[in-house]
């Protein structure tokens, strides 16, 4: 009778072990969940940054400044660089 109870013991731990494993893979999507829709609004606000920094740089048309330098260097910094690796 022992080993029938072993085993019920051993199904138990299993299942415990088991529905402990699902709960955490629910709370993993929902945190990812959350934090790509926090990803995306970043996105969001950078592509616009970039927009408006690139209107104001439209808007001097063929007058360079130094103000316009600094726009394009900041304009630099806000796109990202192409062949990035940590993308």
């Amino acid at each position: 009778m022992s080993d029938v109870k072993k085993w019920y013991e051993d199904f138990d731990n299993a299942t415990r072990l088991f529905l402990d494993a699902a709960e955490r893979c629910v709370a993993s999507e929902r945190r990812e969940k959350e934090l790509q829709q926090r990803l995306t609004a970043a996105d969001e606000r950078a592509d616009s940054a970039i927009a408006f920094v690139t209107r104001l740089i439209e808007s001097a048309g063929a007058q360079p400044s130094i103000a316009t330098g600094y726009l394009r260097d900041i304009l630099d910094t806000l796109k990202p660089a192409e062949g990035r690796s940590d993308e």
